[in-house]
């Protein structure tokens, strides 16, 4: 079987997992899995630590902080886990 015709199959074969929150597709289960536990419905976690920029993923503020800080040490700021660490050394 020629390369065409067998991609042409597993496309054909392929199928989509749509969130029943938002209507995004993936391509396999694991990533809506992925996508319903960590990103759907929540707010962005991750930000710049030298402006107010937030985002759901570290690689966007990554490239954030060369693109708009070149000067700067790249690095990301962890919002949940910064609000974990405050729960967890909390005195009652």
């Amino acid at each position: 079987m020629n390369r065409s015709v067998h991609k042409a199959q597993r496309q054909a074969c392929k199928q989509v997992f749509y969130c029943p929150r938002c209507g995004g597709s993936f391509n396999w289960r694991y990533n809506l899995q992925h996508h319903l536990k960590f990103a759907c419905g929540q707010s962005p976690r991750f930000n710049c630590p030298y402006c107010p920029f937030r985002t759901k993923h570290t690689s966007n503020v990554r490239a954030h902080v060369r693109r708009k800080h070149p000067d700067h040490e790249v690095y990301v700021i962890d919002i949940l886990s910064w609000q974990q660490r405050g729960e967890s050394t909390s005195v009652s």
